[in-house]
């Protein structure tokens, strides 16, 4: 603790600290009894909202998005490349499949993207890391 965090406090202003739970960039970081840690983002994928289409729309599967519907296209595939590359590997394969979509996206795209968030808020997933040695 001397030889490296004091110093590092010494050099750079150093904000709130915390030691077992914490908050970072919409990142839960829990360190657990057995000093493993956990990340989740939970709270920010159920703040992620499927995109409205109107009802008329639906049926138009094969139409290209609109002006509206595309700018909520890319809004929506970047809230889910920001889980899926931090805590939610399970849907990148998915998600890069839409995403090499975006100049050609239809509304069938768009019902797909909001599949994915349904399939994110599903389950909670989390990354645990833990020090194998004794």
């Amino acid at each position: 603790m001397s030889n490296v965090i004091n110093l590092i406090k010494e050099e750079f202003f150093i904000g709130s600290e915390c030691h077992s739970a914490f908050k970072y960039i919409d990142l839960s970081v829990n360190q657990l009894s057995d000093h493993s840690i956990v990340v989740d983002q939970e709270r920010y994928i159920y703040s992620i909202q499927e995109k409205q289409i109107i009802r008329e729309r639906r049926g138009e599967k094969d139409n290209p998005l609109n002006e509206h519907e595309l700018n909520e296209f890319r809004s929506v595939i970047g809230q889910l490349g920001w889980i899926s590359g931090q805590t939610r590997p399970d849907i990148a394969f998915d998600l890069c499949d839409l995403s090499s979509r975006v100049k050609t996206a239809t509304i069938q795209d768009l019902l797909r993207a909001n599949k994915l968030v349904s399939k994110a808020k599903s389950g909670n997933a989390i990354l645990r890391c833990q020090s194998f040695d004794d």
